[in-house]
């Protein structure tokens, strides 16, 4: 089928505009490359590894833009003067944020430079990571890299997880986070900053609540009561029977029953006594027929005693935490 002389002409002009497209440059404002990235271009030449994590990131956007020339470019809003750096290599004159020989204080105060009006710091004076000489980049990464991780043990991420950071010097909450009862922190579902704020509060250990049983409650409200019947450790302080982070009995218990409930329970309606395989499997006694015992196996005592947080069960059911 022939074309007419005007759908010629206009298929022509069409072509031409699509390879005068394709041949002009973009404009300035059109470029993919954001303009901020000349500032730190003369850094790329020796160090392309860091400023390929860098491009993209919050300080590359925010921080850098519009840093004064006289400090060399946008790199020197927190290494400070780098032009004699990019003229003879010299460092003297640099803030080395990730050299431990810098004291932590000089570190952190070239972040706090920005970051000392969010609410979360208002307590940093008082921290114990300050007080431990712990600075700001001992944690954080401000060139920024990748957010994935090898997804390994027994993870159900493949993101980073910001217990990664922690247990580098809290090994022994790392320990336990490797037992077999533990808060699911290594599963990603939980991370060290749900109970803990590592720029530091007024309570002990960081944690985000006023007591150690006001920050449980706030996942655990199904022990929240208010109980007619309340069983006075868990009143007190839910880690009398409980660890924080892992152990090796079930429910995060510091020890199984019965000998949890035996360290405070050693005499009572059913006295204490020894729970070896002749009393726990065995006929216990002449004439009385072999069994399990239901004081022994399973939950132990929490056969019986269901609601040991608190009841609100009328009579001696109810105080004896029975239902």
């Amino acid at each position: 089928m022939k074309l007419s002389k005007s759908a010629r002409s206009g298929f022509f002009a069409r072509v031409c505009a699509a390879a005068v497209f394709l041949l002009v440059p973009l404009s300035p404002s059109l470029a993919q490359q954001p303009a901020q990235q000349a500032e730190w271009a003369p850094c790329a030449q020796c160090h392309e590894g860091i400023v390929k994590h860098f491009e993209g990131n919050k300080h590359s956007v925010k921080g850098v833009k519009g840093t004064p020339a006289s400090l060399g470019g946008g790199c020197g809003a927190c290494h400070g003067d780098i032009s004699d750096h990019l003229k003879t290599g010299s460092t003297d004159k640099l803030v080395r944020l990730a050299d431990k020989k810098t004291p932590a204080d000089q570190r952190s105060s070239t972040c706090l430079g920005c970051h000392s009006s969010g609410r979360h710091l208002t307590y940093w004076d008082m921290s114990k990571h300050k007080k431990n000489e712990v600075a700001c980049s001992d944690c954080h990464n401000v060139h920024g890299k990748s957010n994935r991780a090898e997804v390994a043990y027994y993870r159900t991420t493949g993101f980073e997880l910001e217990q990664e950071a922690c247990e580098v010097c809290h090994l022994q909450v790392r320990n336990q986070f490797n037992k077999i009862s533990h808060h699911p922190v290594p599963e990603g579902k939980m991370k060290c900053s749900d109970c803990h704020n590592p720029h530091g509060t007024l309570n002990h250990a960081m944690i985000k609540a006023d007591s150690v049983n006001q920050l449980c409650l706030t996942c655990h409200a199904d022990k929240r009561g208010p109980f007619i019947w309340e069983h006075p450790p868990v009143e007190q302080n839910c880690l009398n029977c409980h660890q924080s982070h892992g152990g090796v009995a079930n429910k995060l218990l510091t020890e199984r029953m019965p000998n949890l409930c035996e360290d405070c329970h050693d005499w009572g309606t059913h006295p204490s006594r020894l729970y070896d395989a002749r009393g726990g499997w065995f006929s216990p006694a002449p004439g009385v027929p072999a069994g399990n015992d239901n004081r022994l196996i399973s939950r132990s005592c929490g056969n019986c005693h269901s609601n040991i947080h608190g009841s609100n069960a009328a009579g001696t059911a109810g105080k004896r935490f029975i239902k």
